[in-house]
C-alpha cells in the first residue's frame, strides 16, 4: 500500500500545497485499517528533512535528519518496528537524483542564476561542485540532457563526482541498516545512469524497485538489472487503454508478451493503477465497477501488486498535483465497498487459487476464449466453472457455438473479466 505520511493520518484540515500534519505515529495508530486490507507492505514517502513545502518528501534539505514534521528517528524505527510484528514490511521513498529548492526559489517562484547556484542550505551537499551545471531538461529523448540537467528546476545533483557518489553510497547503506527497512523505492532513476544504480543498489542491501516512467517495455527493463526491479509503467498506459478507454483486452495480451522478451524477471515488477503522480482511476472515470474490474486484475497478475494508492480504497478521486494527495481522514470507512472489495481479493491473492462456478449467465449454447492465453472453456445452459489462479486473471472473449463445431464471435466487442464468483461484462 502506497502512502504519504503527511496525508495518511490526523485530523487536521488540508489546503493542498502545505503539511497536514501526517506523522509516523499516525500511520501506527491505523495499522488496523492497513492490515485488514490485507496489505503486507506498505510504501511511505521519504523520510528525510525538506526545504520549505516539502510535504510530499521529494526535495531533501538534510540526508541526515527525518523530516521534524513526520516525527523523530525514535518515531520511524517504532512504526517500522510495529509493522513487523504485524508482517508488514516497509518500503521507503528515496531520492538520489537532487535536493530540494534554494531559499526563496519553487516550482512557482522564479530565481535568477545567483539563487538557483546557492547550495549553501543543502546538507551535506553545500557547494557548487557537487552539482551539475545549470540547464533545464526540455528534451526527454536526449539522454545526455536528462541525465545532467534539472528537473522543474530542482538542484541536479553530480553522481560522478567521487565525494557525492561515496556520500549517497554511504548514506543509503546506513539509513536501510540502522532502520531496519525492508526495501526502498526510488524517484526518477532514468535521470542517472545505470552504472550509478547498480552501486547503490548494492550499497542499499535491500530490494529496490525504481520508478521509470515510460510507455516503451524494452527502455524501462534496461534498468531491470542495475536495479531489483522497477514500477511497470508500460502495463500502467496498457491498463488505462483496457479500462478507461475501453480498448481490447489484447492491450494487456501485448505487454505481456513484450515482457516475457524484455526482462529478467516480470515477476517482481511493480503493477499499479495511479499514484501520487498520475489522476486518480476515478477522476478519469466515474465508473465503480470498471475500477472494481481493474483492482481485480492488478492483483492478481504475476507481479507485485501495489494495488491500492492510500485512498483508492475510500473512492478518492483526485485529478493533477496536489488534488490527487488528498488527506485520507476522516474517511477510514471499512464499509466501503472498494475497501470490502480489496479485503475480500487480497485474501483470495494470498490463498493462491480457487475454483468458480458461475450459474444463470446469458449464454446457453458458448465458450469463452481466454484472451490472455487463448485457452477455451464452455458454457452449458448458462453454467459455467473455470480455476481463479493468483497471477492468472481469467479474461475472456464470448463466442458462440455454431452446430457444425466452430466458434464465432458472439458478440462484437464484448469481453468478460472474471474473478471471486463474480462476472462482468465490458463493451470495448
Amino acid at each position: 500500500m502506497q502512502l504519504l505520511t503527511d496525508r495518511f493520518s490526523n485530523e487536521k484540515q488540508c489546503d493542498g500545497r502545505g503539511y497536514c500534519g501526517g506523522t509516523f505515529q499516525g500511520i501506527i495508530n491505523k495499522l488496523d485499517y492497513i492490515q485488514q486490507l490485507g496489505a503486507n507492505a506498505i510504501w511511505v514517502s521519504p523520510v528525510v528533512e525538506n526545504t520549505e513545502g516539502g510535504f510530499h518528501g521529494y526535495w531533501a534539505k538534510n540526508i541526515y535528519k527525518i523530516n521534524p514534521h513526520f516525527g523523530t528517528g525514535r518515531d520511524l524505527k517504532h512504526l517500522i518496528s510495529e509493522c513487523h510484528k504485524r508482517d508488514i514490511w516497509v518500503m521507503v521513498d528515496v531520492v538520489a537524483n537532487h535536493m530540494g529548492y534554494p531559499s526563496g526559489c519553487c516550482w512557482d517562484v522564479r530565481c535568477n542564476q545567483t539563487q538557483y547556484n546557492n547550495f549553501s542550505g543543502f546538507t551535506p551537499f553545500n557547494e557548487k561542485q557537487y552539482y551539475h551545471n545549470y540547464c533545464q531538461i526540455t528534451n526527454w529523448t536526449n539522454k545526455l540532457e536528462v541525465e545532467n540537467c534539472r528537473l522543474a528546476d530542482l538542484p541536479d545533483l553530480n553522481q560522478t563526482n567521487d565525494y557525492v557518489q561515496q556520500t549517497l553510497l554511504s548514506w543509503i547503506k546506513n539509513l536501510t541498516g540502522f532502520y531496519n527497512i525492508d526495501g526502498i523505492r526510488i524517484d526518477t532513476v532514468p535521470l542517472m545512469p545505470k552504472d550509478f544504480w547498480k552501486k547503490f543498489g548494492e550499497a542499499s542491501g535491500v530490494f529496490q524497485i525504481g520508478e521509470v516512467s515510460n510507455q516503451n517495455t524494452e527502455y524501462i527493463a534496461g534498468y531491470q538489472g542495475p536495479l531489483t526491479s522497477v514500477l511497470h509503467y508500460s502495463m500502467y498506459y496498457a491498463l488505462q487503454n483496457v479500462f478507461q478507454k475501453k480498448m481490447s483486452f489484447k492491450n494487456i495480451q501485448r505487454v505481456i508478451k513484450e515482457d516475457q522478451l524484455a526482462f529478467k524477471d516480470a515477476s517482481v515488477l511493480g503493477g499499479f493503477l495511479d499514484n501520487h503522480d498520475t489522476h486518480r482511476f476515478l477522476n478519469m472515470s466515474k465508473d465503480l465497477s470498471l475500477l472494481q474490474n481493474a483492482l481485480a486484475y492488478t492483483l492478481m497478475a504475476k507481479w507485485i501488486p501495489i494495488i491500492y494508492y492510500y485512498g483508492t480504497e475510500q473512492g478518492f478521486h483526485g485529478g493533477g498535483d496536489p488534488w490527487n494527495r488528498e488527506s485520507l481522514w476522516p474517511y477510514y470507512n471499512t464499509s466501503h465497498p472498494l475497501y470490502k472489495l480489496l479485503v475480500i481479493t487480497t485474501n483470495i491473492g494470498k490463498n493462491g487459487s480457487m475454483a468458480v462456478t458461475l450459474s444463470n449467465l446469458p449464454y446457453k449454447n458458448a465458450v469463452l476464449k481466454n484472451v490472455l492465453d487463448n485457452e477455451m472453456v464452455e458454457c452449458f445452459e448458462g453454467k459455467l466453472s473455470v480455476p481463479i489462479k493468483n497471477g492468472l486473471p481469467q479474461t475472456y472473449s464470448i463466442q458462440e457455438k455454431q452446430t457444425s463445431g466452430s466458434y464465432r464471435m458472439f458478440t462484437d466487442g464484448i469481453q468478460i473479466l472474471i474473478y471471486l464468483g463474480v462476472f462482468h461484462f465490458l463493451n470495448v
